[in-house]
């Protein structure tokens, strides 16, 4: 922008001298005629300046965000990404414990997060969410012990959550 300014000026003070010289040599028509071709192709720069000068106003520049913004944003992301994976291998450890230390159960427990994971089977959301009410309510008839049924339902619950945010 700065050459182009440069450039303009320097044209304005060309045309300026032409001027000059143009009244000099204004008695001598023979030095006129030497004129013409510098004077077309002067109306020709002038014409191109002001063109530009005009396609010029039209331009927007972007505006950069700050940088330091677009980062703390892609930090937060991650950040919000990363509490989600700690939270699914949470409920993942749950379920490995559940099967862990009730043994007498395990088969059962083995039964239910099979048939939670059938929910990712459906074929639509309706029948995802029949299946989930379904099994809620199995769990909750035959699972015996809060944290055992917590830990079901959380399941279940993580799987029709995904099968529905995916459909």
């Amino acid at each position: 922008m700065e050459d182009y300014l440069k450039s303009k000026q320097k044209a304005i003070d060309l045309i300026k001298m032409d001027e000059r010289i143009k009244q000099i040599a204004t008695q001598d028509t023979a030095i006129r005629e030497l004129f013409k071709p510098i004077d077309e192709l002067e109306n020709d720069i002038i014409t191109d300046i002001l063109t530009f000068d005009d396609s010029l106003k039209s331009v927007e520049f972007p505006v950069y965000p700050n940088p330091n913004i677009r980062v703390e944003t892609l930090l937060e992301q991650q950040l919000d990404v990363l509490n989600d994976i700690k939270q699914d291998t949470s409920l993942i450890s749950s379920v490995i414990l559940l099967i862990q230390k009730d043994v007498a159960d395990s088969s059962k427990h083995l039964e239910l997060i099979k048939e939670a994971l059938e929910i990712a089977t459906s074929t639509t959301k309706e029948e995802a969410e029949s299946k989930f009410d379904k099994l809620i309510t199995k769990i909750n008839t035959t699972v015996e012990g809060v944290q055992n049924v917590q830990t079901l339902v959380n399941w279940a619950k993580t799987i029709y959550i995904l099968y529905t945010s995916s459909s």
